[in-house]
């Protein structure tokens, strides 16, 4: 629902066909909503005339947009308490694997290149 701040009407965005939504993030810019729906993270945009897409399938629980909001990075959880970190561009294209380890807690964006470390490995940049 969209509901104004001005107290008029509300808008209703978006009816869900699985019934199970997860996390939800906005944009930096606040013109689009990335949730999840399901098995998949769908993109709805929150102009004038809302529209959804589905980004990519699959189970995730978390989702970060990148400052300039051309990406968003998705958690999902693999068998083992492994998770997966995948990148995607918010027009479906460049999807990139980021990383897989085990309990990793939050997935987020800096504005700088962050350094990796495991125990007992070399740093590793990460950009």
């Amino acid at each position: 629902m969209q509901i104004p701040v001005d107290g008029s009407a509300q808008t209703k965005l978006y009816s869900a066909t699985s019934g199970e939504f997860g996390a939800m993030s906005t944009s930096p810019d606040g013109s689009l909503l990335a949730f999840v729906e399901g098995t998949g993270v769908n993109i709805l945009s929150l102009g004038t005339s809302p529209a959804v897409r589905t980004l990519l399938s699959g189970a995730a629980d978390q989702i970060a947009w990148s400052p300039n909001g051309a990406s968003i990075a998705i958690r999902t959880a693999t068998s083992d308490f492994q998770t997966q970190v995948t990148a995607i561009n918010v027009d479906g294209t460049g999807q990139r694997n980021m990383a897989e380890t085990r309990l990793l807690r939050r997935v987020g964006w800096w504005n700088r290149p962050v350094t990796v470390r495991r125990r007992g490995s070399p740093l590793l940049p990460f950009t």
